[in-house]
């Protein structure tokens, strides 16, 4: 009977929940109460990162033209979540096509590092509009680089929570995401 009620509750906020004009999402402080920035290595300190915070700090077009050359390899392994890819000028399009829709901004928070491989961790901030939504969310993430001896990143993995940083806000689709996550804990 609870399980019933709880889902017939669900179908009826789904309207609701996509009514919101512009939504703001903050992660949880929590995580970074606990493990706050500079809790690892400054990424000052990382001059072979320094590139690649470029490149990230605005994903905007003239920000990826000018900063995109010295970051990737021709070849290399590169997944976000949401894409994977094996070649530079992949990324460099898929960069492209993000920035005409949504303004991306990424803030380096410290990094660890074991020979030529790179922990970043990182707050993500990114606004664009769905449907009738203006979201700005802001999420917290990891990304596992590796550099070649040429200083260029062969190896971009991202770990962060897709549902909680995008799919989950979107409108109609976040709900019936957010009702089949909470689920699994029940």
């Amino acid at each position: 009977m609870a399980q019933h009620l709880r889902s017939l509750l669900f179908l009826l906020l789904i309207p609701l929940s996509a009514c919101s004009r512009q939504v703001q999402i903050q992660p949880d402080p929590t995580y970074l109460e606990l493990a706050p920035g500079g809790t690892f290595e400054a990424v000052t300190n990382a001059r072979q990162l320094q590139p690649f915070i470029a490149l990230f700090r605005n994903l905007d077009a003239a920000n990826i033209e000018a900063n995109f050359e010295p970051v990737y390899a021709e070849t290399l392994y590169f997944n976000d979540t949401f894409h994977t890819f094996t070649r530079r000028e992949q990324i460099r399009a898929y960069f492209t096509r993000m920035a005409s829709t949504a303004t991306t901004e990424v803030t380096p928070l410290d990094y660890s590092q074991k020979g030529q491989d790179v922990w970043l961790r990182w707050s993500m901030r990114t606004r664009f509009s769905v449907l009738w939504r203006d979201l700005d969310i802001t999420t917290l993430g990891v990304t596992h680089l590796r550099f070649n001896e040429d200083g260029k990143v062969i190896l971009h993995q991202d770990y962060w929570d897709g549902v909680q940083g995008f799919y989950g806000h979107l409108p109609l689709v976040g709900g019936v995401i957010n009702h089949i996550r909470s689920g699994l804990g029940d």
